[in-house]
């Protein structure tokens, strides 16, 4: 990097906040879901600014010198921005505030604020961030998760969306000019705001350093429970109940019947073998989570429930995070994983399912696969897909194209979007969802809000 550049740099925010040792850049590149590290390709340089006015005059900078930006917050990105060599890593990590105004209904957060951290400060005055990032929730930013706009494993008919909760911003646009969206009242501004075009927008239109956030109520109560079926199709066929009937749970996970005998026995715990159902519910009134885990209940009755345990959280957790977090178990015995994201109608629920189901096992066998499905916010799937490695090996080139690549586009074109991640990886699929008019557009947006394409430009790919 420029001897110029890091002098300038260290002009803006002091020498002690820009990081140029390659060991102490090494935490940016190791993202989850990360490239192998290669040394050659690195950023060379990261730089901490403490305030937006810090932002500003970096960026300026970079945008007079040809610079371009890698935007870092808490760095937990599945296939997020990775940085790149010749890029400056722009580190929002020291901007961790958070003022809490209850006379307004706000609280102002800075971009690093994790989410425990804002939900332990908000806790404090009876009121919480609905946000669930599950195995990242101790490191996720406010930054990063409003600029991808996703709530983790909560269910989005009951809480929303991160966005939905925000009700301004200061952000600092690509050409460094500081703007404020939205505004600080308990209601959000009508006709156009500028809020939703970053909400969402993973870093391409500007970086996000404060936030102002709507003051939500905890929910008096929650209950946890588990439910064990037959089979994932009766599984599916009570989820898409649970949804149809409008009692609508805060978390809901379905887990096939063979990775959970694997898991559960590994880990000591006796559950009835069968496909898994995790439900915890909420309520912002005494009884109401209670009510709505009574209906729950009455639904997987019907749909021909094995087995009902109503749990504390502590249980419940430890079933939980055995029964989805465990792969090492399923690597060990020499598993192949795959799988892709499906975002389906819930008239397709059950159907889809069962569809997956019988092209794999066609395929490999029932006794040679393991099939989870995450089932959570409008019913999204994050299908993990294990086959025995012999089975696999065994498959022809043009059945193992068809499961680990045609079949999930068939989902894509007909039933919802596919393709895990963000934008670059992403944008093949908007194209065949929304058409390419759509995109250009899209491509436009960043061209108006950054003409010399500084911040995160690796994430656009080429138009084609």
């Amino acid at each position: 990097m420029n001897g110029r550049i890091i002098f300038e740099l260290q002009r803006i925010v002091g020498s002690t906040n820009v990081i140029t040792n390659t060991y102490e850049l090494i935490p940016y590149h190791l993202l989850v879901g990360s490239r192998p590290l290669d040394k050659s390709v690195m950023a060379e340089v990261a730089v901490r600014p403490v305030t937006s006015e810090e932002v500003s005059e970096i960026i300026k900078f970079a945008n007079e010198n040809d610079v371009k930006i890698s935007v870092r917050s808490g760095g937990t990105g599945i296939t997020g921005y990775k940085p790149h060599k010749e890029e400056v890593i722009l580190d929002l990590g020291r901007m961790d505030n958070i003022k809490v105004n209850k006379e307004d209904g706000y609280a102002e957060v800075g971009p690093a604020v994790t989410a425990v951290e804002l939900n332990e400060a908000l806790g404090k005055h009876g009121y919480w961030f609905p946000v669930y990032p599950t195995c990242s929730q101790l490191v996720a930013s406010v930054g990063g998760i409003i600029s991808v706009n996703t709530s983790g494993d909560a269910c989005d008919p009951v809480l929303g969306k991160p966005g939905d909760y925000v009700s301004g911003l200061e952000v600092v646009l690509p050409t460094g000019e500081i703007i404020e969206t939205g505004n600080k009242s308990i209601r959000r501004s009508a006709g156009p705001d500028l809020s939703r075009i970053f909400i969402g927008g993973e870093g391409l239109f500007g970086v996000i350093t404060k936030v102002w956030i709507r003051l939500m109520l905890k929910p008096e109560e929650e209950k946890w429970a588990l439910f064990v079926f037959q089979s994932l199709h009766d599984a599916a066929k009570a989820a898409q109940k649970i949804y149809y009937q409008g009692v609508y749970p805060i978390w809901m996970h379905l887990l096939d019947k063979i990775r959970g005998e694997i898991c559960f026995k590994e880990m000591g715990i006796n559950v009835s073998k069968g496909a898994c159902m995790f439900i915890r519910t909420g309520g912002y009134m005494r009884g109401a989570a209670e009510w709505k885990l009574k209906k729950i209940i009455e639904i997987c009755k019907e749909e021909k429930a094995a087995e009902i345990r109503i749990m504390g959280e502590a249980q419940w957790r430890r079933h939980l995070m055995h029964g989805i977090g465990e792969n090492s178990f399923l690597i060990k015995r020499n598993w192949v994983g795959i799988g892709d994201y499906v975002d389906a109608p819930l008239s397709r629920y059950v159907d889809i399912i069962d569809e997956m189901q019988e092209k794999i096992m066609a395929a490999v066998g029932p006794k040679e696969c393991i099939i989870c499905f995450d089932g959570h916010g409008p019913m999204v799937y994050w299908p993990d897909i294990y086959i025995s490695k012999n089975s696999w090996d065994g498959l022809n080139s043009e059945m193992k194209e068809e499961l680990e690549m045609k079949m999930w586009r068939g989902y894509e074109v007909a039933y919802g979007r596919c393709s895990v991640g963000f934008f670059p990886g992403y944008a093949k699929s908007w194209k065949k969802r929304y058409g390419l008019k759509s995109y250009q557009l899209l491509m436009g947006l960043k061209r108006l809000f950054d003409p010399k394409n500084i911040l995160n430009p690796t994430n656009i790919p080429e138009e084609g």
